[in-house]
């Protein structure tokens, strides 16, 4: 989320203002609005929830969302994770919101931080907490199996693209936002073709090198570029390439030694091409830890 559509969602609800933004061409922002007001008159209490409803269904309209089911930073579990999330970094919408706090004070600390039903908005992270939590949880997923880590890719996903631009976080569950810049997410996601039940043919597969969420796996005359981040796993394949040697460089590339010429004997490779091969492992190593 952008504080921008914050500051524009308080213009409008409370002096209706910026009738021409997209919240008012994909609702009935008087009526919806008119709604919220009335509730925080005879329920201060409900009134603040769908305060804070109404603010997400109006960022939403502005800046993307990632649905990720069954996981939040509300529900973050240090034991389940293994890991603490530190709560420094877990604001609420209410600091953005201050002039309409203002003008309706019965409200103020009523506006969750945190879910605790369906219909309800969580913890908002500032821009500039933005990418030290993409780094804790980056850290946090690391540290997990592959499959483990798929159902929070999601939460990598947003944050990675709102440290990227500039944006805060924030989350809400069972509301029906809006999907808006859908395509600021492309970046991210990796395109691969989907091999099922596995692309591995023979019992002779190795790996041959291993990233955050990939894997170059070797057979003879065949290469696979596995993601590991979805289960199960999706796979490009490669005929006729005979790999001996891999590497993903710390720059996001691969470093990849072979042949395609099956009637070419022995596999012959100078101690150059050696040397070159165990200098990016080492550099890969030293830069990006040990899994790669």
């Amino acid at each position: 989320m952008d504080t921008a559509s914050l500051a524009r969602f308080s213009a409008r609800f409370l002096r209706g203002m910026h009738r021409t933004a997209a919240f008012d061409r994909e609702y009935d922002g008087d009526a919806l609005i008119e709604n919220v007001k009335q509730l925080i008159a005879t329920d201060p209490e409900t009134g603040a929830r769908a305060l804070g409803e109404l603010a997400l269904l109006y960022v939403s309209t502005e800046t993307p969302h990632a649905y990720c089911r069954g996981f939040a930073l509300s529900l973050w579990d240090d034991a389940a994770m293994q890991a603490e999330l530190p709560k420094k970094w877990l604001g609420s919408v209410e600091s953005y919101l201050v002039d309409v706090i203002a003008a309706y004070p019965r409200i103020a600390g009523r506006v969750p931080r945190a879910f605790d039903r369906n219909g309800c908005v969580g913890p908002l992270v500032s821009a500039r907490d933005v990418p030290a939590l993409l780094a804790h949880v980056e850290q946090v997923l690391d540290a997990m199996a592959p499959s483990e880590r798929v159902r929070y890719r999601p939460l990598w996903e947003v944050l990675r693209v709102a440290a990227a631009r500039g944006l805060g976080y924030w989350e809400g569950t069972d509301i029906d936002v809006l999907q808006s810049h859908e395509s600021w997410f492309a970046p991210v996601r990796r395109s691969r073709v989907v091999t099922a039940p596995s692309p591995l043919t023979t019992a002779h597969a190795r790996p041959l090198a291993i990233g955050r969420d990939r894997m170059l796996v070797g057979e003879h005359f065949v290469l696979h570029d596995l993601d590991t981040a979805t289960f199960p796993p999706t796979a490009i394949t490669y005929e006729d390439t005979q790999v001996t040697a891999a590497a993903f460089t710390p720059w996001g590339t691969e470093f990849v030694r072979m042949v395609t010429d099956r009637n070419a004997r022995p596999f012959k490779w100078t101690n150059t091409a050696d040397q070159i091969i165990d200098r990016i492992c080492r550099c890969c190593s030293h830069i990006s830890g040990p899994d790669h």
